[in-house]
């Protein structure tokens, strides 16, 4: 009985995580996120010690190695970054440890390509086990971000290859709104970089 009330303990956390942060980052409202994220974490560190509390704080700590990537605090989304990784492990959870080594895009953001590149091929690795939705939505997700990078590489062609990639995984997802706008993004840029 303790093990189903931690894992729809886990849930209905996941659930508000989506519903509630997600849609302030999205409109680019990051404190009120990054205080929510930071009073759901106080809450879960004090579940009792099991694979579920790590999987949600590794999550926890991945939306705000985002958030602080957004706001330009990039040593400070690493440390997020590598705590959320440290978690994922302690949870024996693969997807959340692709998800933390998703944290290319703090590396990418910060223009430090190659060491963005690497985080994303362990990414990659980790993600490739699953093909399940979670899996699959992450896949998609750091196919856009390998076109950002090969672009940014001046590899067009790569990168077009990476960006079909992740439109063709997007097909196979229920929540795809925010990936499709950051696709079409991406697609506007290599478009302006082969006319320019």
């Amino acid at each position: 009985m303790p093990r189903l009330l931690a894992k729809l303990r886990m849930l209905i956390t996941a659930w508000l995580l989506r519903r509630i942060v997600w849609g302030l980052e999205r409109r680019g409202r990051y404190r009120e996120a990054e205080e929510k994220l930071l009073q759901l974490l106080s809450r879960v560190e004090k579940w009792s010690d099991t694979p579920e509390k790590h999987e949600v704080i590794a999550f926890i700590k991945t939306r705000l190695a985002n958030i602080e990537s957004y706001k330009g605090n990039y040593d400070r989304a690493l440390a997020y970054a590598r705590e959320a990784l440290r978690h994922a492990e302690r949870a024996g959870s693969t997807i959340e440890a692709g998800r933390a080594h998703l944290i290319a895009a703090v590396h990418y953001n910060a223009g430090r390509l190659d060491k963005a590149y690497e985080a994303l091929a362990r990414a990659q690795a980790a993600l490739a086990r699953g093909d399940t939705e979670p899996y699959l939505q992450a896949r998609a997700w750091s196919k856009m971000l390998e076109s950002r990078i090969l672009l940014a590489r001046g590899d067009k062609e790569g990168a077009l290859r990476a960006l079909h990639e992740a439109k063709k995984l997007s097909t196979k997802i229920k929540s795809r709104e925010p990936l499709l706008e950051k696709i079409a993004e991406t697609e506007d840029r290599i478009n302006r970089g082969f006319s320019g």
